[in-house]
């Protein structure tokens, strides 16, 4: 009876070690998770980097902002009106636009282009540079799980069949979505003058 439970007692073990071990491996051969993924295959939508950048133009529905850097480096609104831009709203867009990265790339039939609001997109932003030319940034509308953006980079002026789309993060929606009185220099207030002594 003794060699009964001993020999049980080895087939338990030896099936839990198989197992064990098919696991291990089975755990090895698996892809990391997406996320770990996405970390290694994003790629820079645009390699640039923000003092390259020398012109924006934003067009969003019939609205149209068009900035431009000076000569001290300074930046311009130059439509809808002429004004000195507010540097940290520019300049947050400029950094989305030098370090933004996609991890995942599509590619769809021209007529799905609606599906990814790129049919009538939220925005278009055109990139002038120093020594690349100029960029082209096409913002549709939010991915499924509401976290980014479709896109397409330097997209043909007249869609091609298939459509190459991209993913963006949604932070360009807080960099564009403002209204004009954002994008102008606020006025530095004047300290009051200090009265006469009597």
């Amino acid at each position: 009876m003794g060699t009964g439970i001993q020999t049980k007692t080895l087939i338990l073990v030896a099936t839990a070690a198989i197992l064990g071990g098919s696991l291990y491996l089975f755990q090895q051969k698996l892809p990391p998770p997406a996320s770990e993924q996405a970390v290694t295959s994003a790629k820079p939508v645009f390699n640039l980097q923000e003092s390259q950048i020398t012109g924006l133009v934003l067009k969003q529905g019939e609205q149209t902002l068009k900035l431009e850097r000076d000569d001290q480096g300074a930046w311009q609104i130059l439509e809808p009106v002429a004004a000195r831009a507010e540097t940290g709203t520019v300049v947050f867009l400029l950094n989305l636009i030098a370090t933004a990265k996609t991890e995942k790339s599509l590619t769809v039939p021209l007529q799905t282009a609606d599906e990814f609001g790129l049919a009538e997109p939220i925005a278009t932003i055109e990139i002038s540079t120093l020594a690349q030319g100029s960029h082209r940034l096409v913002l549709g509308g939010l991915t499924f799980d509401r976290n980014q953006l479709y896109a397409q980079a330097d997209p043909p002026i007249i869609p091609t069949d298939p459509l190459t789309i991209i993913v963006v993060p949604l932070q360009f929606l807080d960099a564009i979505n403002k209204p004009l009185q954002a994008w102008k220099a606020q006025p530095t207030p004047t300290p009051p003058a200090s009265p006469s002594p009597p």
